[in-house]
């Protein structure tokens, strides 16, 4: 059952309570940390390894690559027949309305990224096999079908885990969110960022605020989530 803290962070509560979610990342994502000095501790070390994740940029361009044992394809996107395909020119800001510290107005953005069925699909399994997809979990509804995390999704689950355990220190209340599942976030994120090894140059005006309005090349995120909610799986998984 959800506490009071966690109503303002529905995206992550929602994927936090259902057994369906614990199967992605293999750990349970039900349980709940104490409040105590150390647990505010390591949600200080969580803001400053965020300050610290910039170095990445020192890692990718300095030549660090990651060893690849297994290729494994991604065709949610190349499936998206309602769609061209082309990549968007999308401005960057250095704050939006999602950076908002009023927390009515930011929090409904944030859920509102999510697809129904929060970014859980289910395929046909000949569907899955022919395009090599490593088998998933069965659906519990259809033999023949599968059951996957769509990746963008995870990732955006994983922002939202750590946008909340920042907000349960900074408004001083229990932290909710398992320590494990806060470090499984922030390095998954971090092989995402290294996987994408944007090598955007970012002007500044100001030595402070870097590409803000700058142009970037993105995939359509609105026609993955019409995609995603078309094959949305919102069953619980055993």
């Amino acid at each position: 059952m959800a506490t009071k803290n966690d109503k303002d962070y529905s995206p992550v509560e929602r994927l936090s309570s259902e057994s369906g979610a614990g199967f992605l990342s293999g750990q349970s994502w039900s349980s709940s940390a104490p409040s105590s000095p150390s647990s505010r501790r390591w949600v200080v070390f969580l803001a400053l390894a965020l300050l610290a994740s910039n170095s990445l940029w020192v890692g990718i361009f300095a030549g660090y690559s990651l060893g690849v044992q297994k290729v494994v394809p991604s065709p949610a996107i190349d499936l998206l027949d309602h769609k061209d395909h082309d990549e968007l020119s999308t401005a960057f800001h250095w704050n939006t309305p999602f950076s908002n510290d009023n927390k009515t107005i930011s929090n409904p953005l944030w859920a509102s990224l999510f697809p129904r069925g929060a970014g859980l699909v289910t395929v046909e399994k000949s569907w899955a096999m022919t395009r090599h997809l490593p088998l998933s979990l069965p659906n519990p509804a259809d033999k023949d079908s599968v059951v996957y995390f769509v990746a963008g999704f995870h990732q955006l689950h994983c922002v939202t885990v750590v946008r909340a355990a920042l907000y349960h220190f900074r408004e001083n209340k229990e932290q909710t969110v398992p320590w494990n599942h806060v470090t499984h976030c922030l390095d998954s994120l971090r092989q995402l960022v290294q996987c994408k090894a944007d090598g955007a140059l970012l002007y500044t005006e100001d030595a402070n605020v870097f590409g803000d309005g700058q142009i970037h090349q993105c995939n359509d995120w609105d026609a993955l989530a019409i995609w995603a909610s078309d094959h949305s799986f919102e069953q619980q998984l055993p």
